[in-house]
């Protein structure tokens, strides 16, 4: 299943580290990545997209938000076929 996983990090010089670490974990189902400095705000957001099982993302994006001054929310792809027919 493909997904989206937005990250919002908050001192990004302290808590980068701390995120990169657990994003090198799931590399092997990482298809895309970016990432932006927002300086002048002192965050940085990194965008993820995923090629792998519910269970999967949901528990990266428990273990970033587990940590202090990160926030990060998952989109996932809508299995159901033909929900946008005549798109």
């Amino acid at each position: 299943m493909l997904s989206v996983v937005s990250i919002i990090i908050e001192e990004p010089d302290k808590n980068s580290g701390k995120v990169n670490d657990i994003i090198s974990n799931y590399r092997n189902y990482i298809k895309g990545r970016m990432g932006i400095p927002f300086d002048d705000r002192n965050i940085g957001i990194i965008t993820i997209i995923l090629d792998c099982d519910i269970n999967q993302v949901n528990a990266l994006t428990g273990k970033i938000g587990k940590l202090k001054g990160v926030y990060a929310r998952a989109t996932f792809q809508n299995k159901a076929k033909n929900l946008n027919q005549g798109d």
